[in-house]
């Protein structure tokens, strides 16, 4: 019998607020500042993924911030 422990660190939560809707001035979400794209292959990604969406997400929010 082995000793090893397979860590798992879980799913990678979405952004989603429940403010789904397509700003008509820009290609993302209003509510969770995620494109079409991303949010289409959302379901399906990996984790490293949805890490990899979560940072453009980060960057899109400091734009929307500067912006206001």
């Amino acid at each position: 019998m082995s000793n090893t422990k397979i860590v798992t660190w879980g799913e990678v939560e979405s952004p989603c607020i429940g403010t789904c809707k397509l700003d008509s001035s820009s290609t993302y979400c209003i509510g969770c500042l995620r494109t079409r794209g991303e949010i289409a292959v959302w379901s399906t990604a990996s984790n490293e993924e949805k890490r990899t969406i979560l940072a453009a997400v980060a960057e899109r929010q400091k734009r929307v911030s500067r912006q206001t």
